[in-house]
């Protein structure tokens, strides 16, 4: 008989807040669109698992001819860009 210690197995529900860790600032192949409707898309963070939650990092909809950037950082804020690729370079960091 095997016994299998589950609570040492990576679980989103068992997934541990991560202390004194600073990731590299966002760059642009790090930030990953997917499609969710004809005119939205969530934005995540390669860098991280999805099955988690830290990945996703905002959302992204098309407003008429603009595309409206809604970052989890800030809900309330929303920036609007002219195309897709100017709202994902959006979730870029800068240092």
């Amino acid at each position: 008989m095997t016994t299998i210690d589950t609570r040492s197995a990576a679980r989103p529900d068992n997934d541990p807040p991560v202390t004194g860790f600073r990731a590299a600032p966002r760059a642009l192949e790090d930030v990953r669109l997917d499609r969710v409707s004809s005119t939205e898309w969530r934005v995540s963070d390669r860098r991280f698992l999805t099955e988690t939650g830290r990945a996703i990092i905002g959302v992204i909809d098309r407003v008429g001819p603009a595309y409206r950037v809604t970052s989890l950082k800030d809900p309330d804020h929303t920036e609007f860009y002219g195309s897709l690729a100017a709202a994902r370079g959006a979730f870029v960091e800068r240092t």
